[in-house]
């Protein structure tokens, strides 16, 4: 579906085509969060006080 919007928008450049697939793209966004927080009870990479985990950097 993302595919044929994007396709969309490049045919038409019409800002409402892009907004379209954008909004497209976070609901996939916010249904692999929803997933991960179902299946590991927390969003992946995400520590307690909103320290958040960086393999090349330690905490931020």
């Amino acid at each position: 579906m993302g595919e044929e919007t994007w396709k969309q928008f490049m045919s038409t450049g019409r800002v409402t085509d892009y907004l379209a697939y954008k909004m497209i793209e976070h609901m996939a966004d916010s249904e692999q969060k929803a997933r991960g927080v179902a299946k590991h009870g927390a969003e992946s990479g995400v520590d307690r006080n909103g320290a958040v985990s960086d393999t090349h950097r330690g905490l931020r």
